[in-house]
């Protein structure tokens, strides 16, 4: 293996430099990477890539640098997904582009990546998987596109420079921690597609001050959102059937919130934030559930009336 001679690295040269200190070698000996644009090297042997029925990983991440254009191909073998642990922290990815053959991304793929920033999935991707993309501390904005259908547990907890998320209307479930701990994150909308928000789904997203629930949402898991402390205000559409335990608990700037007219199961504590002074609720649910949600006593409770009627009301808190 080439050494670079002024930083002791392995030798990964782009555009004549070494992609570790950014100096031109001095010596005569060749690289063992030439980084082309995109800056992906021309081959997945040089990546040190393989393939195991069709799931690719890499087998030594100091030969992945800046941009990773991950191939439909490798051996002779179409990628179909990525492994398990396939990059776990290759500490020098900035980028990744996945392919359209790529249907699924295993557990912790890319996992504690810390200097990628930038995510380009393929249009065939279903399913991210548990943690695949958790403690990417440099990744900034995320689209996932249309093709997927399921992100699993903690998939980008704890990617504090996450600012922007677009998701797309065929996802259904958003599980376990998907994003908790995403400091950064500011504005959110759930399709209308997702059917489960998991339990500490946003949990101490501490920025995040707009939530748009979409109309097919049944369930909000247990502290989902708490301590999402510049969150003023939600509307739980009539989907919702089940309120976890401390969904909205500690959210310090909560005042205003309208629950849809067909919940049926409110946790503990759900509601247990200290400054809520507006509540919109079906007069059934509140006497049933009134003493467990958490409701400060200075709440004005209003019992839900016609749909457009709650509608324009919350508007108007919206001024």
């Amino acid at each position: 293996m080439a050494i670079c001679d002024n930083c002791g690295k392995p030798l990964i040269l782009n555009g004549g430099k070494c992609s570790y200190c950014g100096m031109p070698p001095k010596g005569e000996s060749k690289p063992q990477v030439v980084l082309k644009p995109p800056f992906a090297p021309v081959s997945s042997t040089e990546l040190r890539l393989e393939i195991v029925n069709g799931q690719v990983f890499c087998t030594d991440c100091s030969f992945i640098v800046g941009h990773l254009v991950i191939p439909t191909v490798v051996k002779g073998e179409t990628v179909t997904g990525i492994a398990e642990k396939a990059f776990v922290n290759c500490s020098e990815l900035e980028e990744v582009t996945i392919p359209n053959t790529v249907n699924h991304i295993g557990s912790q793929a890319f996992y504690q990546c810390r200097k990628l920033h930038s995510v380009t999935f393929g249009n065939a991707v279903k399913i991210i998987g548990k943690q695949a993309f958790s403690r990417c501390n440099s990744l900034s904005s995320l689209t996932i596109p249309k093709s997927v259908v399921r992100i699993e547990e903690e998939c980008f907890a704890y990617c504090d420079s996450l600012t922007n998320v677009v998701l797309d209307n065929s996802l259904r479930n958003i599980g376990d921690g998907s994003f908790k701990l995403c400091k950064a994150l500011t504005s959110l909308t759930i399709p209308n597609s997702v059917k489960e928000i998991g339990k500490d789904a946003f949990n101490n997203c501490d920025r995040l001050d707009n939530v748009e629930l979409g109309h097919s949402v049944r369930s909000i898991g247990d502290e989902a959102f708490l301590s999402c402390d510049n969150l003023t205000m939600i509307r739980i559409p009539n989907s919702v059937r089940t309120i976890g335990n401390r969904t909205f608990y500690g959210c310090d700037k909560f005042v205003y919130v309208v629950i849809g007219r067909m919940v049926s199961s409110i946790g503990n504590n759900a509601f247990n934030s200290p400054n809520l002074r507006n509540v919109i609720i079906g007069r059934r649910c509140y006497k049933k559930f009134k003493d467990k949600a958490g409701f400060p006593s200075g709440a004005t409770i209003r019992f839900s009336g016609p749909f457009e009627k709650v509608i324009d009301w919350f508007k108007s808190l919206r001024k």
